[in-house]
């Protein structure tokens, strides 16, 4: 490879950016964790890289997922977080 050559690959490209620059961050489907057990769905989370975000409460079984955010099938980055509404009230 002439030093010309070697100087072009190293040409920033269009836009300024050498080739490279960006890499893709890793992404992944949100699982889906209502009706889930907060312990399973913590492991369904852990499964894909993802974690547990905030946890906040509602009426309905104890410890039984009602809710979550992002929604089950979201496409986001690995270790972002999931926000869930888990169960609080007595079994039925």
């Amino acid at each position: 490879m002439s030093a010309d050559e070697m100087n072009s690959a190293r040409a920033p490209q269009p836009g300024g950016y050498p080739p490279g620059a960006f890499l893709a961050a890793a992404t992944v489907a949100v699982p889906d964790l209502v009706t889930m057990w907060i312990e399973d769905a913590i492991l369904a989370l852990t499964a894909v890289g993802l974690v547990v975000g905030v946890q906040s409460t509602t009426g309905g079984d104890s410890g039984i997922v009602f809710g979550q955010s992002p929604s089950a099938g979201s496409i986001v980055a690995v270790g972002s977080a999931v926000d869930v509404t888990v169960g609080e009230g007595l079994p039925q």
